[in-house]
């Protein structure tokens, strides 16, 4: 039975690490995203070209906030988990565990 829980417990944290890469990486490419659109729209010939630009870099830092508070939620589930798998690893014995 203990095995099982540290297997769920571990492939639980391996999934979150995994989700965090990729949302690391997804920030990244949002934010140079939005300096190329921003760079676009202040190198545009004029207003009307420009404005798509300006509203394209509105979107992608938008969405780099949305991506920042994920990551938040999922270190603070990170932690969680971690806290969980160091609780597990110590022999409580079933007396004091409530029913």
């Amino acid at each position: 039975m203990a095995e099982e829980i540290e297997n769920a417990l571990r492939n639980s944290l391996n999934r979150i690490d995994r989700d965090c890469s990729r949302i690391k990486g997804s920030i990244y490419v949002l934010l140079l995203m939005t300096f190329v659109f921003w760079l676009a729209m202040c190198f545009a010939k004029d207003d009307h070209k420009g404005l798509p630009y300006g509203m394209a870099a509105i979107i992608c830092s938008v969405f780099v906030a949305g991506m920042k508070s994920l990551q938040a939620s999922n270190d603070n589930t990170r932690s969680i988990l971690k806290a969980i798998e160091i609780a597990s690893r110590r022999d409580i014995p079933d007396s004091t565990l409530p029913s």
